[in-house]
């Protein structure tokens, strides 16, 4: 490395991956052979890991340039990169979050961007970022492991096992078994076990995880309960020889709700959700402790997956592959093994496979934070959380449209039967509706047992809280903060003739705001048919939240 010499201009390359930045600075000396003058690397932290791809090269490059201040200030910087960061952090429309920082730190200094070529500085700065971590001591290597889910169903009709086992590349597999032989529940759990670890011996499999909702077997197996009944202790005998066999051994007792699938298909084998007929198709098994066992098996990695083509040819290059393969790979990048699609500003979309996107839909629309929204809100939602396949936006379309609850509790679509008329609102907030839903049971978790329910006539707008009580106060405030404060005073409020609505108080602070109240009369409740409109869609929103989970 040499010191740098005035009136040259310098050289500044910048370079980053997933878990380290770096970077070189170099000047031309008076033969025009290029010189070193400083090198600088760190590793990121955990929360800098996150960052995108070209995030982290705007971080190299704000982290060089207040490192070397003191070197770059003076000159005339060119900066070598794989992209141009510079003009990314400049054609942000707001200087915000961690980018706007440091377009906002550069900004002293006198850089130019330069396309990347095959220079000797960039080489470097590659290998640094590359071999940043060589002095660190790599203590263990460790593996994924093999995973077993298992459970056993006994019932009138037989006994029958579920499995289901994920290799290490993440790849799942159902097995249905049944069993003649008369046994119990806990024999057969024992049977699904010692099935579930002779399948994963002969797939070759060293280091396994097993978990299961039988705590009677778990916990035998991991010696915290003792063995007493002779027929269980033969099983466990040669669960524990078969355990012996393996490398690395983890069990793991979970909940019914965690091992859905494998005791989904228990039931299916011993007849407790299908009919006798269908029970002919699957494979019994005469002996839970016999050597060789016969089951049908269902392959979930048969599907083709829309990813394959791209992977392939992104990680082997060929000319043979068809032309619309190779212009969709210009889109796509591999990062840790894993397909991303390159949104237009820079933003990588993890690609997700059938089974990914299935699972993806259904905590969005149904899920815990899930609202059943329609499927183009969905697909924005998928979109926002950085997840992207081919047929998104029609793939959420139609999981909306085959919803239970949303067909259940959605609304019912009427033509109406007569001319449409004029509205009789001129002016959007002119005139208000308000109604009151409740009592609600249960309660919320608040105490909540009311809904207030306001809408206007001309824009349909709705303006819902909820509340403990009812009383002409509420009613007042409800008014006061959600109505006059937010859209100014209305000139009609439309209520039904509850003791909330028509009270001494209320009719009071309505004459002080010049606002009229109007009132239905029992003998035409569709006077107030607006707000009762708005209600079915909240009370409907309510179901399908709450009939689901009950």
């Amino acid at each position: 490395m040499v010191p740098p010499s005035e009136g040259g201009k310098q050289k500044l390359y910048v370079s980053a991956n997933d878990s380290t930045i770096a970077g070189m600075l170099s000047q031309d000396d008076e033969n025009g052979i290029e010189r070193a003058i400083y090198y600088i690397s760190r590793m990121l932290v955990e929360a800098e890991i996150r960052y995108t791809p070209l995030e982290k090269l705007c971080l190299s490059l704000y982290y060089a340039c207040t490192k070397l201040k003191h070197y770059i200030k003076p000159y005339d910087v060119f900066v070598f990169c794989r992209n141009n960061v510079i003009k990314y952090m400049l054609s942000k429309p707001i200087l915000h979050s961690r980018v706007g920082k440091w377009a906002l730190a550069l900004t002293e200094y006198s850089l130019t961007f330069v396309p990347l070529k095959a220079t000797k500085g960039q080489v470097i700065a590659d290998f640094l970022v590359d071999h940043s971590n060589l002095n660190e001591q790599v203590n263990y290597l460790t593996t994924k492991s093999w995973e077993l889910f298992f459970d056993g169903s006994k019932h009138e009709l037989g006994a029958g096992i579920g499995l289901l086992i994920i290799s290490p590349g993440g790849i799942p597999t159902k097995f249905l078994l049944r069993t003649k032989s008369e046994c119990s529940n806990n024999e057969t759990e024992y049977e699904a076990l010692i099935t579930g670890l002779k399948l994963l011996k002969d797939l070759g499999a060293r280091n396994i995880i097993i978990r299961g909702d039988s705590q009677l077997v778990i916990k035998q197996l991991t010696r915290e309960y003792k063995c007493m009944n002779e027929k269980l202790l033969e099983c466990n005998s040669r669960a524990t020889a078969l355990l012996n066999s393996f490398d690395e051994v983890q069990l793991e007792h979970i909940s019914r709700n965690e091992n859905e699938i494998a005791n989904e298909l228990a039931q299916i084998a011993s007849g407790y959700k299908i009919s006798r007929e269908c029970l002919e198709s699957l494979v019994c098994i005469r002996n839970e402790l016999s050597d060789e066992h016969e089951c049908l098996t269902i392959d979930t990695s048969t599907i083709q997956d829309w990813r394959k083509e791209l992977i392939e040819y992104m990680q082997s290059p060929n000319s043979q592959a068809e032309r619309k393969v190779k212009y969709r790979a210009l889109n796509y990048v591999i990062l840790n093994d894993e397909l991303f699609k390159r949104g237009f500003d820079g933003v990588l979309f993890k690609c997700l496979g059938n089974h990914e996107s299935y699972i993806a839909m259904a905590e969005v629309h149904e899920g815990i934070c899930g609202a059943h929204q329609a499927g183009e809100k969905m697909k924005w939602t998928l979109s926002r959380k950085g997840y992207f396949w081919q047929s998104m936006f029609k793939d959420c379309i139609e999981f909306a449209k085959g919803c239970e609850e949303c067909q259940k509790h959605g609304p019912i679509h009427r033509v109406s039967a007569t001319e449409l008329h004029a509205i009789i609102k001129p002016w959007p907030f002119r005139g208000w509706t308000i109604d009151v839903i409740g009592q609600i049971h249960p309660p919320s978790a608040k105490n909540h047992k009311y809904i207030i329910v306001a809408i206007d006539y001309f824009t349909k707008w709705v303006e819902a809280i909820p509340a403990k009580e009812v009383d002409q106060k509420e009613e007042i405030n409800f008014i006061e903060d959600h109505i006059i404060f937010r859209f100014g005073g209305p000139q009609t409020i439309t209520t039904d003739q509850g003791t909330v609505f028509t009270g001494r108080k209320v009719v009071q602070y309505a004459q002080s705001r010049g606002i009229i109240m109007i009132t239905s009369t029992p003998y035409y409740a569709k006077a107030n048919g607006q707000v009762e409109a708005a209600n079915k869609v909240i009370i409907a929103l309510i179901k399908k939240h709450i009939l689901g989970k009950l």
